[in-house]
């Protein structure tokens, strides 16, 4: 999705550059769209391109970047219209799922008290693969400490 994103942004700038050699337009305005659970502030305080300045392919691939490095996201892109002599830049994110609930389902052996204590997932937290993973292992090896070995764990994601 990246490197759409950049080409999307590559051919704007090559055609706006050929139709207005001699300047850049100038950033009238930044929308970020798509977030849910992410306050909008968080995002545009790690931006590089700033409302008043000319659009810079450079910083808008560069904000691209840091917003997926930020961890939230599964996807973002940017586009730019004409507004007010000037452009509008949107940024559109596509934020992760995140965990809705934590249920456990054939534990006969263990309290679901005793489990839940010991995970570090939370409802409302971020969806992540390894963070899911790391949480399966913990269950696991709670298993192992109680004397049932052949416990098997399997993380269910519904979507």
């Amino acid at each position: 999705m990246q490197k759409i994103a950049r080409l999307v942004i590559f051919l704007f700038f090559a055609a706006y550059s050929t139709l207005h050699a001699q300047e850049l337009p100038i950033v009238n305005s930044i929308e970020i769209t798509g977030l849910k659970r992410i306050e909008e502030g968080a995002v545009k305080a790690k931006l590089s391109q700033k409302i008043g300045e000319p659009i810079s392919q450079e910083k808008t691939s560069e904000d691209i970047k840091t917003i997926f490095k930020m961890g939230y996201f599964d996807d973002v892109k940017a586009e730019i219209e004409p507004f007010e002599g000037g452009v509008k830049l949107f940024y559109i994110i596509k934020e992760k799922p995140s965990i809705v609930r934590v249920e456990f389902q054939g534990n006969k052996e263990l309290d679901d008290a005793k489990l839940k204590e010991k995970l570090t997932i939370t409802p409302g937290s971020i969806a992540d693969t390894v963070l899911i993973q790391d949480n399966t292992t913990i269950i696991g090896k709670l298993y192992e400490e109680e004397g049932y070995w052949l416990a098997n764990i399997v993380p269910i994601v519904k979507k």
